[in-house]
């Protein structure tokens, strides 16, 4: 059985991409945890929240990694 439940909504210049938490339930009670992303009627599959948030940005526009990466790296140019 799998159970599908949404995380997260990305929007951006190109589109809404959506992140959905996917469980699978496995032979002797394992569980497997996937992610997957839904953009423009594709579907996008990944391993991790963090692999599935950077496809759904980069599919949508949403500029908040770029963003944030590029403060981060700025932070590290500048003197004391």
């Amino acid at each position: 059985m799998e159970d599908r439940l949404f995380i997260e909504s990305f929007e951006g210049d190109k589109g809404t991409a959506e992140v959905y938490e996917l469980h699978r339930g496995q032979p002797l009670g394992v569980e497997k945890v996937d992610y997957e992303v839904d953009f423009a009627g594709d579907t996008y599959y990944a391993r991790s929240i963090g692999e599935a948030s950077l496809i759904a940005a980069e599919l949508s526009g949403d500029r908040r990694f770029v963003d944030a990466a590029l403060w981060a790296w700025r932070r590290t140019q500048t003197s004391p």
